[in-house]
């Protein structure tokens, strides 16, 4: 897909966690995923957003998922820096939480 068309998608759009970018395996995987949907001509937001928020809303999932709160499940990664940007992410891991639960 080229860069000019992506903009032209409708909203909203979901980013799927596999990538040939970044950690292989676990959460870390979408980092890798938001550095291709950047590629190809989406903002840092944007891309966020369709791994996360979009994502779960597509899936009907949105009312379990996305934020962080009480009795919400959440893979949860921190990065150091600016979380948009995304083609170091994940050299920047600081931690990696898995359903509430720190793993890294």
């Amino acid at each position: 897909m080229r860069p000019a068309r992506v903009a032209t998608i409708p909203r909203p759009v979901a980013g799927r966690t596999g990538s040939t970018k970044g950690p292989p395996t676990g959460p870390t995987r979408t980092l890798g995923r938001l550095h291709d949907l950047v590629d190809v001509g989406m903002t840092p937001a944007a891309a966020l957003e369709s791994a996360t928020r979009s994502a779960a809303r597509l899936l009907g999932a949105d009312d379990r998922f996305v934020t962080i709160e009480p009795g919400k499940v959440a893979d949860l990664v921190v990065v150091t820096g600016d979380p948009f940007a995304v083609h170091d992410l994940h050299e920047r891991i600081e931690g990696v939480w898995l359903a509430g639960t720190r793993a890294v």
